[in-house]
């Protein structure tokens, strides 16, 4: 990216309306994981599986994508990691995590909390 580029990009994330909807998206994002990550413990508790639907694959989607657009790329690095394992088959027919790829996607889960609390930290929220 060239540096003006950057800068105009900079400026309009620290706009007041876009900094209110950026913290806006880290105050509902937590929530938004915190539904894959309780659905995924508990699955693998009861079947040592876990069923990826659209549904799923949809939430995680959605997260990589709005933090893509309000300048949080960490949070979109592991929501891209999450959908690499749900394969896009995910969006229109279930598929299966075995056990290991589970354990694999609550670390992944955690990291992403790691950055959503960075995230939260750096704009106040």
């Amino acid at each position: 990216m060239e540096k003006s580029t950057e800068i105009n990009s900079n400026a309009f994330m620290e706009k007041p309306e876009v900094k209110a909807l950026r913290k806006s998206y880290l105050g509902k994002v937590p929530n938004e994981i915190s539904i894959v990550e309780k659905y995924a413990t508990e699955s693998l508790e009861q079947s040592e599986k876990i069923a990826i639907d659209d549904t799923y694959y949809g939430i995680v989607h959605k997260i990589k994508g709005v933090g893509g657009t309000f300048g949080f790329p960490l949070i979109s690095e592991a929501a891209i990691k999450i959908l690499d394992m749900f394969t896009k088959e995910a969006k229109e027919h279930t598929c299966y995590l075995t056990k290991d790829q589970g354990f694999l996607l609550l670390d992944l889960i955690a990291d992403m909390k790691k950055h959503i609390e960075f995230y939260q930290k750096e704009l106040d929220v």
